[in-house]
């Protein structure tokens, strides 16, 4: 089943009737139906909303993320009630022995490099078989940083013909376009690891105390080449010239969340292989075996 996306760009109010999401604004009222709603990005600061519709939108798991006075994604709501109990969950994620997890990271980032080298390969970069082949080097908890080894030839590379010098530290729309599907990505990975009952400030290897989702940022890795190709295709193939990140771009990137992922070589829409995800990765921290949790590649 496709579900939507509602990108709210205007000044409006939410509330809920009848099951769906009630927009009311100049133009008028619009109905739409909670269980075809997936996702909902308020981009604008004059939105008011009802606390009965969060209450719903919690119910049903549809992420709501909201900006900031800049129009970047800086909240999410997230459920309480998960579909496991919080007390086990938090039991195996708590209980993990050393190995385990240096040995889970190592999976996470190949499964990583081998995407952002399926990005290159899509981008006729012959540098995808030199990241494949950095795979074979990660050590017990990468410590070794093959992760950013593989990282600097990457991002050098993909946008190479159209810029004589990038890194992800520079100030441009392309950087921009990219923190933006992150943190949108991050949120509805963050939504599914909470309704897993995962604790999320306690991660695999991210572990900033000052960091609410660092189990969100673990388990994102993976799925970052989604946003890699559309940005890619945005600004390489199709010439995008904007400086700033405006509205087509930011519905662009919310359409990420339509992407087709590939698992054990069947096709799922990204929040249902997100779900698969952190179902596999909760079997994972349950029985301590790497081999549980499921690897995910692009469909390109």
């Amino acid at each position: 089943m496709n579900f939507r996306v509602v990108y709210i760009a205007n000044p409006c109010s939410l509330n809920f009737k009848n099951n769906s999401l009630l927009v009311k604004n100049e133009q008028g009222e619009t109905l739409v139906p909670l269980n075809d709603i997936s996702t909902i990005l308020i981009d604008n600061l004059q939105t008011n909303i009802s606390s009965f519709l969060l209450s719903k939108l919690s119910e049903n798991k549809i992420v709501l993320i909201v900006v900031d006075e800049k129009h970047l994604p800086c909240g999410v709501l997230l459920p309480f009630n998960g579909k496991v109990r919080m007390m086990e969950a938090y039991k195996y994620q708590m209980s993990l022995d050393s190995n385990y997890i240096g040995n889970l990271w190592v999976k996470i980032v190949s499964n990583k490099i081998n995407n952002q080298a399926a990005v290159l390969e899509y981008a006729n970069q012959l540098g995808f078989i030199k990241l494949k082949n950095y795979t074979q080097n990660i050590i017990l908890h990468d410590e070794t940083n093959i992760d950013g080894t593989t990282a600097s030839i990457y991002w050098k590379l993909l946008f190479s013909n159209s810029l004589d010098y990038y890194t992800r530290n520079c100030n441009n729309i392309r950087n921009d376009a990219l923190n933006y599907g992150y943190a949108i990505l991050r949120s509805i990975i963050a939504n599914s690891l909470t309704c897993k009952g995962f604790i999320l400030h306690q991660g695999i290897h991210h572990c900033n105390q000052l960091n609410q989702f660092n189990l969100a940022d673990d388990i994102i890795e993976p799925f970052r080449a989604l946003v890699d190709i559309e940005v890619y295709r945005m600004f390489e193939e199709e010439g995008v010239e904007d400086i700033l990140l405006s509205k087509d771009i930011k519905k662009r990137l919310l359409s990420i969340v339509d992407s087709i992922v590939v698992i054990n070589g069947e096709k799922f829409n990204l929040l249902s292989a997100i779900d698969k995800y952190t179902n596999s990765l909760f079997n994972s921290f349950k029985k301590q075996d790497i081999s549980e949790l499921i690897e995910i590649s692009l469909w390109i």
